[in-house]
């Protein structure tokens, strides 16, 4: 699901590796000299302020730019897409306290045609130098993905997703984690005006920083393990000529090895992280003219632990089992007179509900912006 993240505490997440990177430019290298369609290329600045509980008011300025470009082969496609954001905040910078912090994404597809469907290879990485909350970030990705698309009614598929989140301050945490996943879906469109789309699967992430503890509240050498349940159900439309919308739909249930050690209590909490996890997200997008777009978003996401409680406001432990709902959304104006130059103003924001105190939060985001498109 997608979440509203106030800019402040931004995560830079990432995803490759240098034999990623070689494919992905092997890619870039074969789509030149074939180039079915010119390459685009976006470079834009906002200036976003935040207000939230922990930091009050925080004001963000972004530098940006962005490009993609594809190509037609023979028997499929070529696709490469990258973006680097440069982020600092005025204040913090002035305070000498170095609130600046970079994030840069590459990603690279091949789509190839068979006779009963269509493969589909991605590889890509979101990267940071630095990051406020983890320091130097880096996250490869890649997907296989099958889709059988000849002679029947929908079209089944069968994917492989799978990262490595490397984070180089442990401070911050310890999220540092390889991921692989296996989901199996069908997509239906009868018509240009309706779709629909039916997933699940299963997900194994496996940390490789975080350890289980004993009784004492000391390291075991075992790591952290986690198996995770999903589905998700999306239905797309077209509503009129001028607007399109989705909602998404998902759920699941995580089930863990993790445990943590309560120092207050002398207690070990063993499955701290299982949980029982859903959510929605509704979008539209509508251009009543050529020259201006408005978009907007709506989520909630739902998230209840089967065995870690929740605290009280003087910092006992509660009977209750922790639980959290996170809401929010944002709605958007585009608005352009030549498509070359696009006027960008939003609104954002969020606020979370738990039966926990130290979780209970808001945040809102005003920003402004201005891009150039090549």
């Amino acid at each position: 699901m997608k979440q509203q993240t106030p800019l402040n505490i931004r995560n830079t997440t990432a995803r490759p590796v240098r034999i990623l990177l070689g494919i992905l430019f092997l890619l870039a290298a074969t789509a030149l000299p074939l180039a079915a369609f010119p390459p685009t290329f976006v470079l834009g600045g906002t200036a976003e302020n935040i207000w939230s509980p922990e930091t009050t008011s925080t004001l963000w300025i972004d530098l940006y730019g962005s490009g993609s470009g594809r190509t037609a082969l023979d028997n499929g496609y070529v696709a490469l897409s990258g973006s680097a954001t440069a982020s600092y905040s005025p204040a913090a910078f002035e305070t000498g306290s170095g609130s600046f912090q970079d994030k840069e994404q590459l990603e690279g597809t091949l789509g190839l045609k068979s006779p009963g469907g269509l493969t589909v290879l991605q590889a890509g990485i979101t990267s940071s130098i630095h990051n406020l909350l983890y320091g130097t970030v880096l996250e490869p990705e890649w997907s296989l993905r099958y889709s059988f698309q000849e002679g029947l009614p929908v079209a089944p598929y069968i994917r492989y997703d799978g990262y490595y989140l490397y984070q180089s301050d442990p401070a911050a945490g310890t999220e540092d984690r390889l991921s692989n996943s296996l989901a199996a879906g069908f997509e239906y469109d009868p018509s240009i005006r309706m779709g629909y789309r039916m997933e699940a699967g299963g997900r194994l992430e496996l940390w490789q920083d975080e350890q289980l503890l004993d009784s004492a509240g000391n390291e075991t050498g075992e790591h952290r393990r986690d198996i995770i349940g999903f589905t998700e159900v999306e239905v797309t439309g077209l509503a009129g000529y001028f607007a399109d919308w989705s909602v998404l739909l998902d759920g699941g249930m995580i089930f863990s090895n993790d445990n943590r050690y309560l120092s207050d209590t002398g207690e070990l909490e063993e499955k701290s992280a299982d949980a029982a996890f859903g959510g929605i997200e509704g979008s539209i997008s509508w251009g009543p003219t050529r020259e201006l777009q408005l978009e907007s978003l709506l989520y909630a996401d739902f998230r209840r632990f089967l065995s870690r409680k929740a605290r009280n406001t003087d910092g006992s432990l509660a009977s209750e089992k922790l639980m959290k709902v996170d809401t929010g959304g944002s709605i958007q104006v585009d608005w352009t007179n030549d498509d070359i130059v696009y006027y960008i103003l939003q609104v954002s924001g969020g606020r979370t509900f738990s039966n926990d105190p130290a979780y209970d939060s808001w945040h809102l985001g005003i920003s402004g912006g201005v891009e150039f498109g090549f």
